[in-house]
């Protein structure tokens, strides 16, 4: 989790921004997002993992909060069904929380109650390695760092070898 956001945040430092402050800002979130401990080790392989990966994800009454805001609940009692070649749109306005979705999905934070499911197993009962293995983000805004695309794509995957890579 640390390194996604550290990453997300060098990201932010390599651009030239229009303003200092911008950069200095991406500078604390890295600090801040590195001090951060999280109860979930996104090392662990014990668990499940399932042979067939489709990317079905269901919400069954979920509600999370962040563990160091655990009263202000984001997603507050959600259900829903995502099938793979059906479509679901999460909409709201621009920062009603609806990336929050992926925090549990991915299992960077756990969901208070309810369950969150990926291939109908439980996202807890995953190998947490297996899980975040199948799955990929892709943000409305696209951050590369200021070198080769074949540099970008082994940041994210460091056992590429350079066929997987071309």
């Amino acid at each position: 989790m640390a390194t996604m956001w550290a990453a997300m945040s060098i990201g932010m430092l390599a651009q030239d921004p229009p303003m200092p402050t911008k950069g200095a800002m991406s500078a604390c979130g890295i600090y801040e997002r590195l001090d951060h401990e999280t109860a979930i080790n996104g090392l662990d392989t014990t668990g499940s993992e399932v042979k067939s990966f489709e990317g079905n994800v269901s919400f069954d009454n979920t509600k999370f909060s962040y563990p160091i805001r655990p009263d202000a609940t984001i997603l507050k009692g959600i259900s829903f069904e995502a099938i793979m070649g059906k479509r679901v749109a999460l909409v709201g306005a621009s920062g009603s929380d609806k990336r929050t979705s992926i925090l549990p999905t991915q299992r960077l934070y756990d969901a208070n109650l309810g369950t969150v499911s990926v291939e109908g197993l439980n996202v807890r009962d995953w190998n947490i390695k297996a899980l975040r293995d199948n799955m990929a983000i892709v943000s409305q805004e696209s951050i590369l760092f200021n070198s080769s695309i074949s540099d970008n794509i082994a940041y994210g995957k460091p056992d590429a070898t350079q066929q997987e890579i071309e």
